[in-house]
C-alpha cells in the first residue's frame, strides 16, 4: 500500500506571523532543510512525493514543487483505495529520523495520532476517512478566508480539529516562530547525518522556478557533502584557520579567501555549493550556509545560524535564521532572530 504525506495547515499557523503572512509553516526552514523538503526527499524516487494543503492564497506559489497541490488535486489523489494518508502539520519540523520513523509506523498499518497542547502534528487516514477530514479541511479553510482571518492582523481564527477516533499519542512541534531559532543546532546535527556519505540533494526554494533566461540555476543542481579535506580548499595550507575540521563539510565550488578562520568544535559548519566566503571571515558552528551564498570580506558569523539560497552576507550575525535570497551587506549586528 502507498503511503501519501499530506502536509497541512490549521490554525497555529498564527503563532508564527509575521512570517507566516506570506510562507506556509510547512515551508519554514529549521536547520538545512524545510518539512516539505525533508518529506520530498523521502519520497523522492516515487511518481507523487505528496499533498499540500495550505491557503489557497499561496496555492499558484506551489505549483513548481512537484507536489499535487490543493483541495481539488487533492481529493483526485485520495479517491485512489491502494493508499494511506499520513496527514503531517507543517509546524512539526522533525528531524529524518523522526519522519522516517513516522513514515515506516504507518507503512506498517500501524494507526498513528500524535499531537501537542496546539493541536494535532500528525495521524494517519484511510482514503475514504481521509476524504472526510478534506471535506472538513477545506470548509474549516474556506470559513476563515471569508472573515479575512488570513489577512488582518491579531484575528481569532477557529480551531479546526478533525475527528480523529484513534487515541492521541503526545509529541513536539514548534509552537512560536522564536523557537526556530534554538531548534536550529538539533537540526542541522541531524540533516547532515541524513546527507553526508554520499548522499544526493538539491535545495527547493518555495515560490521559484527556472526560466528561459536561468534553467540551471545554483539551487537547483544536485549536491553532495564532502570533507572540507576532500573538497579541494587546502592547496595552500596557509590559506585558512580551521578548528574541529572533521565537523567542516562542503558542497562543490566553495571559495575560502584568504585569512578565514572556521570553528566546528561546537557543531557542524556546512557550506553548500557555490557559497564564497571572503577574506579576513570568522565563521563557528552549529552553522549552515545555502548554496550560491557570499558572506562578504571582514565578517563574523556565530554558531545557532542557518542562511538560505542566494544570501549576501556581511558584519556580525549569531543565532538567527535567514530565509532564501537575502541581503544583509553592511556592518551590523543581527542576532537572535
Amino acid at each position: 500500500m502507498k503511503v501519501t504525506p499530506v502536509l497541512f495547515e490549521d490554525h497555529s499557523l498564527t503563532h508564527f506571523r509575521p512570517l507566516a503572512w506570506s510562507l506556509p509553516t510547512f515551508e519554514f526552514r529549521v536547520g538545512m532543510f524545510s518539512l516539505r523538503e525533508r518529506v520530498g526527499q523521502l519520497f523522492g524516487g516515487t511518481d507523487q512525493k505528496g499533498i499540500l494543503l495550505g491557503r489557497p492564497i499561496l496555492d499558484g506559489l506551489q505549483m513548481a514543487s512537484g507536489w499535487a497541490v490543493g483541495a481539488s488535486a487533492a481529493g483526485t489523489l485520495m479517491m485512489d483505495e491502494d493508499r494511506v494518508f499520513i496527514w503531517i502539520n507543517g509546524r512539526a519540523a522533525w528531524n529524518p529520523p523522526q519522519l522516517e520513523d513516522l513514515l515506516k509506523r504507518v507503512a506498517t498499518g500501524e494507526a498513528v495520532c500524535i499531537e501537542d497542547d496546539l493541536g494535532l502534528l500528525a495521524f494517519s487516514c484511510s482514503p475514504e476517512l481521509s476524504r472526510k477530514t478534506l471535506a472538513s479541511w477545506s470548509a474549516w479553510e474556506k470559513d476563515v478566508a471569508e472573515k479575512h482571518g488570513w489577512a488582518t492582523p491579531n484575528s481569532e481564527v477557529p480551531t479546526w480539529q478533525p475527528d480523529i477516533s484513534t487515541s492521541a499519542e503526545p509529541g513536539q512541534g514548534l509552537q512560536w516562530i522564536w523557537e526556530i531559532v534554538p531548534q536550529t543546532p538539533a537540526a542541522l546535527f541531524a540533516d547532515l547525518e541524513a546527507v553526508k556519505g554520499g548522499v544526493s540533494f538539491s535545495r527547493e526554494p518555495f515560490g521559484m522556478v527556472c526560466t528561459v533566461e536561468n534553467v540551471d540555476p545554483v539551487w537547483a543542481r544536485t549536491t553532495q557533502l564532502s570533507p572540507a579535506t576532500k573538497a579541494g580548499l587546502f592547496t595552500d595550507r596557509q590559506k585558512a584557520s580551521i578548528k574541529g575540521l572533521e565537523n567542516f563539510w562542503c558542497g562543490p565550488e566553495v571559495i575560502l579567501g584568504y585569512g578565514v578562520a572556521i570553528d566546528a568544535t561546537d557543531g557542524p559548519v556546512i557550506l553548500d555549493r557555490n557559497v564564497t566566503i571572503m577574506p579576513n571571515s570568522y565563521l563557528a558552528g552549529p552553522l549552515y550556509i545555502g548554496p550560491g551564498s557570499t558572506v562578504k570580506a571582514g565578517s563574523t558569523i556565530y554558531g545557532e545560524s542557518s542562511f538560505g539560497i542566494g544570501n549576501k552576507i556581511a558584519g556580525e550575525i549569531g543565532e538567527s535564521t535567514f530565509g532564501d535570497f537575502s541581503n544583509k551587506q553592511h556592518d551590523g549586528f543581527i542576532g537572535h532572530a
